[in-house]
């Protein structure tokens, strides 16, 4: 379990950190996706879109807390997971064509591979809080412990992050099937 958790650290710290990252530096982008996604809120927009990204920056600096208290950090990463999950599930009912937003603009619209995505988010943050819960043998482990599973965790990461244009990757447009 020690690597798994450590892998779960890495992952869930890349993943929130990249995503918040995303937002900030094409905000007024992000506030528009916000605005168009989520009508019905539009005065409060500017205040949700700066929640997020603080939630997402608390999430990601949360995976950096001592063994006994990373057991609220990973609960924190799959409460957040919990409601994109959501967000994302209603953007694909709604089939509007919008994109989830969740590592900022993106041309690919929410599709069930997003829901896929983030039900396995939730899947890994529930197991990596039931593994974390506090026991009396918890311990900081050896670095190597640390970079067997942090590097494979910041290549899945990465996967991650890039979602969206790996998608655009593997699929074909109607152009491109002529």
């Amino acid at each position: 379990m020690t690597y798994f958790l450590i892998f779960g650290r890495a992952f869930f710290l890349v993943v929130f950190a990249a995503s918040a990252i995303l937002k900030v530096r094409d905000f007024r982008s992000f506030e528009r996706h916000m605005a168009a996604t989520l009508p019905r809120l539009r005065t409060g927009v500017p205040l949700l879109a700066r929640g997020v990204i603080a939630v997402e920056a608390v999430g990601a600096l949360s995976m950096l807390l001592p063994a006994p208290l990373i057991f609220y950090g990973f609960i924190l990463v799959l409460l957040v997971c919990a409601g994109f999950t959501a967000y994302v599930v209603n953007l694909v009912r709604k089939n509007g064509g919008e994109s989830c937003g969740c590592m900022g603009e993106s041309r690919v619209p929410a599709s069930r591979l997003h829901v896929l995505r983030n039900v396995v988010l939730l899947l890994l943050a529930s197991v990596a809080a039931v593994g974390s819960w506090p026991t009396a043998a918890d311990g900081p482990g050896l670095v190597a412990d640390h970079l067997i599973a942090a590097v494979p965790a910041i290549g899945t990461a990465a996967a991650v992050v890039l979602f969206d244009d790996l998608i655009a990757l593997f699929t074909l447009s109607p152009k491109d099937s002529d």
